[in-house]
């Protein structure tokens, strides 16, 4: 809103050519003119809701306060795969005999990390199956290999491969797709394999021996229950932009006194979490401020196929959130660590190939500050309409007049820069606006009426005429020199008018 009082005032700049356009100059050589003219440049009568009707981000709230509300509802995720992973799993080999038949073997059931697995359905994958000798056998030899504590669609999870008679080596598979798997019937991650040799009594030689070597390969599961572990994982790390229109052009002295930060989570997976996010914002001139808001605790669900939601929320009460806000992030970047059951077990935990737990996140500023000296600058470069014929302008004035409804106040300075633009020769500081009576609750009660006029003093405008630049300076202070807390509402209103004088000096 000040950007647009500010932007009003550079209109002052150029009257001079505006008024000339309406003249007739050509006359005779000696008489000449001092007109002075007083010409309206704006008669504004906003609303808060004129002003930022077209910034989504402004949200007015059911009791007329207003807010700055970000939201991104996705903003990082982890999967089933970060919690449970599955390897490459190794070859195990066994040694058989037609004399000896049937034979049970074990084996275990690789993952990551530790964890114990009590039930698993398979998603994808295959178990390989590989008959080596290291002489040939006179017959074929069929050898039938069941996961004893597997099946696939109710079935036993079993597979017949056959070693031709004359071949050294076969290889076969089994599809595990919809399969389940009891890894808890004979330990931990435990698959038991039964191999019986169905023709032993006829298979010639007797005594001849084979390896049977099997492998399960491209594992994913479907559905997973077990102990999966205490340990930490890393959270996604990323960035989000954080450039609150509105906001960029104020460089000090405002300060936002409720700002609110909200992770939401939703988990799907059967698994409670301590979840330490690593929060900083980035400000335009490379400082980082931490948002220090610590470690939180989420509890899973119960049951599979629920999804857990919380809220974590960091205010002024438990975290640096206000500090944050005052160093007016323009980049937030988040990272950190989570701590997976992070209670003693043993833990009943589960999960799906489509569980997971998904963080999104609003930042909500309540318009309710306080500023001393809130600093708000541009420059104008172009003073090519008063420079032009800088002998025709003769004074320089403008007058403002006003009703606000505002609760702030706001003091504009016009810095007059030298021919190179570097240091300031001279500056016109003036009263625009004077803030509404504001209440115990910060409110603004009633509308405040001022006029202020100003004229540039021919000092000052013969160095107006000879500068490279000028520089706009807007103070905001709120009531009680910055130390009242103060609230914007939707409601609030405001009726400026400024005009400018502009006496000529015209001859040829």
């Amino acid at each position: 809103m000040i950007k647009k009082l500010v932007l009003g005032l550079s209109f002052i700049l150029l009257i001079a050519s505006c008024a000339k356009d309406k003249l007739d100059f050509d006359m005779v050589d000696d008489i000449r003119f001092k007109p002075k003219f007083e010409i309206p440049i704006v008669h504004a009568k906003l609303s808060f809701l004129d002003l930022v009707r077209k910034d989504s981000l402004f949200t007015v709230n059911d009791d007329e306060t207003v807010s700055i509300i970000y939201q991104d509802d996705d903003l990082f995720s982890m999967g089933a795969d970060d919690f449970v992973s599955v390897p490459e799993q190794k070859e195990v080999t066994f040694e058989m005999t037609p004399l000896f038949s049937p034979f049970d073997f074990d084996m275990s059931f690789g993952v990551i990390a530790g964890v114990q697995l009590a039930s698993t359905e398979i998603d994808k994958g295959y178990i390989s199956f590989r008959l080596e000798a290291p002489a040939v056998f006179a017959t074929d030899v069929d050898v039938e290999v069941t996961i004893k504590n597997g099946l696939i669609n109710g079935n036993p999870m079993s597979k017949v491969i056959t070693l031709p008679m004359g071949s050294l080596s076969a290889i076969d598979s089994l599809p595990l797709s919809q399969g389940v798997i009891d890894l808890s019937s004979g330990g931990i991650n435990f698959i038991g394999i039964k191999a019986d040799i169905l023709n032993a009594a006829s298979v010639l030689p007797q005594t001849g021996t084979l390896a049977l070597s099997i492998k399960l390969e491209n594992i994913s599961i479907e559905k997973a229950e077990g102990d999966f572990g205490q340990r930490v994982l890393n959270l996604p790390s990323g960035n989000f932009d954080f450039d609150i229109q509105g906001l960029e052009n104020f460089t000090s002295g405002m300060r936002l006194t409720n700002p609110i930060f909200k992770l939401f989570t939703e988990n799907s997976i059967g698994i409670s979490v301590s979840m330490d996010p690593d929060i900083d914002g980035v400000s335009s001139d490379g400082s980082v401020t931490s948002l220090n808001g610590g470690s939180v605790a989420l509890v899973g669900p119960q049951v599979p196929g629920e999804t857990k939601k919380d809220t974590i929320t960091f205010d002024r009460l438990n975290s640096g959130i206000v500090d944050f806000i005052d160093a007016l992030p323009k980049e937030v970047l988040y990272s950190g660590s989570v701590i997976i059951n992070p209670t003693p077990g043993p833990h009943s935990n589960f999960l799906s190939k489509d569980s997971e737990i998904k963080v999104g996140m609003e930042m909500e500023l309540p318009l309710e500050l306080k500023a001393k000296n809130l600093l708000m600058s541009m420059k104008i470069k172009d003073l090519a309409a008063i420079q032009e014929k800088p002998e025709e302008v003769e004074s320089v004035g403008f007058s403002f007049r006003s009703k606000n409804g505002f609760p702030f106040g706001v003091q504009l300075s016009v810095v007059i820069m030298d021919s190179l633009g570097l240091d300031s020769v001279d500056n016109v500081d003036l009263q625009l606006l004077q803030p509404a009576v504001v209440g115990a609750n910060g409110r603004a009660i009633s509308s405040t009426k001022f006029t202020e006029e100003v004229l540039f003093t021919p000092a000052q405008l013969e160095k107006l005429k000879k500068a490279k630049e000028l520089q706009l300076k807007a103070r905001l202070v709120t009531p009680e020199d910055g130390e009242k807390v103060i609230k914007i509402l939707s409601t609030y209103n405001l009726d400026l008018k400024i005009a400018a004088t502009i006496g000529f000096n015209i001859g040829t």
